[in-house]
């Protein structure tokens, strides 16, 4: 078992197993425009799913109602390329009545291009019409001047001093980091409008924090840790093949970072931490534990795709043995890691316990990206499919109705 000890004495006693509710047999199955769904993201707070893939285009659903069924609400065009990275920021401390408080989805993509858009609802706890209006339109975009350099990750972490810490990973390596709250509307100074396919203007934001990684030859995903004192990175590079590098981040209030000028995070200058236990192919997934103390990483191959780590030492804790091909992505909550194999496969792991509690074996498609959501009294599992000859993109919906 993986357990957090104290500062002195034996380690802390093993916290009672979290139940794991019951997942429907059969999912429920949904089209994506007749393409590959390349990222699926929940939102519990506001019981909304946001889908993209090959189509351009992305896709809010709403959770299940009394009917029990999805609901496609709202479709948001301004990317150009595909689809690659999704991530979620609930502006839920800003007064209900400032103008910026909701929710906010961050899109990234080929085209090179990351997007901040404005979505338009209603928390689930204040919601009184189950059928009211769902609608999204672009607050800021960025795209770099570098050609061909896509954007094939994003992430969102809210930091101990409860600030908001956007990241995006270029695929030539760099690495940037927008250290104010994603909501806030840049000044017009940063940039002119830019236009977008649905006829909207978004503003340009540069990012406040860029740095060059180690991977020169490509990096396909990037974590924040919950803390924001480190990000995670994985890539493909012929050096740094197969393992995962922690980068230390200065804060603002760092001596570090008020030498260099202060106000803003930064990357350390300092040698990254790699992760111990080399993955046999390219890491092509990571997901962080809520405490910040463990990650988890994906890759191709079917040994060793699966591996989990304490952040703080790099030591490598274990493997999850299970997937026969590699991993195309995964999701942490609680004690529980949802991973997506290339065999077709979802598995939900007590990751703690190095234990897989369930395999669903419901699509003979490669699965491309998962998102989960469990509470007591019921578990959302969401499963992104790519398009074949055979068969078109789909999502995959496991769960039910739980407020």
């Amino acid at each position: 078992a993986v357990l957090d000890s104290g500062a002195h004495g034996p380690p802390a006693p093993a916290p009672e197993p979290e139940p794991m509710p019951a997942v429907p047999a059969a999912p429920e199955t949904h089209p994506h425009g007749g393409a590959t769904v390349s990222q699926v993201t929940l939102n519990s707070e506001y019981g909304l799913l946001a889908s993209g893939g090959w189509d351009r285009c992305l896709r809010l659903w709403r959770m299940p109602g009394a009917d029990g069924a999805w609901r496609n609400v709202c479709e948001l065009r301004g990317h150009q390329g595909v689809i690659l990275g999704l991530t979620w920021a609930n502006a839920s401390d800003v007064p209900a009545g400032d103008p910026r408080h909701g929710t906010y989805l961050i899109s990234c993509s080929n085209d090179g291009r990351v997007i901040c858009w404005r979505i338009a609802a209603q928390p689930v706890g204040v919601r009184t019409d189950p059928y009211a209006e769902v609608s999204g339109e672009p607050l800021w975009s960025w795209k770099g001047q570098d050609a061909g350099a896509q954007v094939s990750s994003i992430t969102a972490a809210k930091t101990l001093d409860g600030r908001w810490l956007l990241s995006a990973v270029k695929q030539n390596g760099l690495v940037m980091l927008w250290d104010k709250d994603v909501w806030s509307k840049p000044e017009a100074a940063e940039g002119a409008p830019e236009n977008n396919e649905s006829g909207g203007h978004a503003p340009l934001r540069a990012p406040d924090c860029r740095v060059k990684t180690p991977f020169f030859l490509g990096v396909r995903q990037a974590a924040l840790h919950p803390s924001g004192d480190s990000i995670l990175v994985a890539g493909n590079d012929k050096m740094f093949k197969g393992w995962v590098l922690s980068l230390p981040v200065l804060r603002p209030d760092d001596d570090a970072a008020a030498a260099a000028g202060g106000g803003s995070f930064r990357i350390a200058d300092d040698t990254p931490l790699m992760m111990e236990g080399r993955h046999e192919g390219g890491v092509r997934c990571l997901a962080v534990s809520g405490c910040g103390r463990y990650c988890a990483s994906g890759a191709f191959g079917s040994r060793r795709n699966v591996l989990l780590h304490d952040v703080k030492t790099g030591a490598l804790e274990q493997a999850l043995v299970g997937h026969d091909a590699g991993v195309a992505a995964m999701a942490m909550q609680g004690q529980f890691l949802v991973t997506a194999g290339d065999d077709g496969t979802l598995r939900i792991w007590r990751w703690a316990l190095g234990r897989c509690l369930k395999t669903l074996r419901e699509s003979p498609l490669r699965l491309k990206s998962v998102a989960f959501d469990v509470n007591p009294s019921a578990v959302r599992i969401v499963g992104a499919t790519e398009k074949t000859k055979q068969d078109a993109g789909r999502l995959l919906l496991w769960g039910e109705d739980s407020y």
